[in-house]
């Protein structure tokens, strides 16, 4: 499998939340519910402190769920059961001009997600690219420890068996972007704002569309 993805060029890694849907389809606002919820009623934060905690978790450990692993000693596979109790197909359809879009990049299309497998998949199912994508990797994947641990891109790297030169990381978040540019991925920021400067990034991009436009992907470093 290595050697077919080498030889067939870019590895293109995508994002999947804020990167494949917009914001605006109001699934993340009320997955951000759904893990206030359960943060409150089975761990006993305070309603009042539960933004404060999941911030400093997520600058600390890169997710919520790590942090509340680390700190409260959660069962991962019941904190995903309550929070990703979701539908949906409520928040996305079909995405006929992002299918264009990922079938226009040349080499290999994977997903890179800190979100649990079940989410990511109906995510990709609702929005019509079910078979676009070579390789989907959530946090089970990296054993819930994901962005931006070096070990979870590394776990992908060598998964994928293809050398960072060869690969395009497209995110959302600026600071999941350090480490893939050190190992020597290129990177890619998706940002509404296109004034954004970071030495780690070698991109902003508004739309994904605009990939199309950076120029001639290729294998060559």
């Amino acid at each position: 499998m290595a050697e077919r993805f080498y030889a067939q060029g870019t590895v293109f890694i995508f994002d999947l939340d804020k990167t494949l849907y917009s914001e605006e389809s109001g699934l993340l606002a009320y997955l951000d519910q759904r893990i206030n919820d359960y943060l409150v009623n089975a761990l006993g934060i305070r309603r009042e402190s539960v933004d404060e905690v999941r911030k400093r978790w997520v600058e600390e450990y890169g997710t919520t769920l790590r942090g509340a692993q680390v700190n409260c000693g959660i069962d991962p596979l019941d904190y995903i059961a309550y929070t990703h109790d979701i539908e949906i197909r409520k928040f996305l359809s079909a995405d006929e001009e992002l299918l264009r879009i990922l079938k226009a990049l040349p080499g290999i299309k994977v997903v890179f997600s800190n979100s649990p497998r079940g989410h990511a998949d109906g995510v990709i199912d609702a929005l019509g690219l079910t078979g676009v994508f070579e390789r989907i990797y959530t946090i089970e994947f990296c054993e819930y420890e994901g962005k931006p641990a070096r070990r979870a891109y590394e776990r992908v790297l060598a998964d994928l068996g293809v050398p960072a030169t060869h690969c395009v990381m497209i995110e959302d978040t600026a600071r999941n972007l350090v480490i893939p540019h050190e190992m020597g991925m290129t990177t890619v920021l998706l940002s509404k704002d296109r004034l954004q400067r970071h030495d780690h990034v070698d991109y902003v991009v508004a739309e994904l569309r605009e990939l199309l436009e950076i120029g001639r992907w290729s294998a060559a470093s």
